[in-house]
């Protein structure tokens, strides 16, 4: 369900393809006087699908796997060939040429 006004400041609220975090893309409604965003439930459990993955056993490793749109930003393909570092706590994952 969308909103017509902005809840803070009351202003009215327009649609918007926003980065809501690095690299992750959405439909939401944005207050362009004072620049919150709000996403509804069904397009927060569209992106949430197509960007997120649950790690899994395979044989004796952790598989995860990669949604096809954040795998054709990355350039992976399959057989591509990546390493794999960790850095700050996270996952770094880069294609190998």
């Amino acid at each position: 369900m969308s909103m017509t006004k902005c809840p803070i400041c009351d202003a009215p609220l327009v649609w918007e393809d926003k980065e809501i975090k690095k690299g992750i893309y959405a439909r939401v409604q944005v207050c362009k006087k004072c620049q919150e965003h709000y996403i509804d439930l069904k397009e927060h459990e569209r992106v949430y699908r197509e960007y997120y993955s649950k790690a899994f056993k395979s044989g004796n490793s952790i598989a995860v796997i990669i949604p096809k749109k954040v795998a054709d930003e990355a350039g992976i393909r399959v057989g591509t060939s990546f390493k794999i570092n960790v850095k700050d706590g996270k996952i770094i994952i880069e294609p190998v040429a």
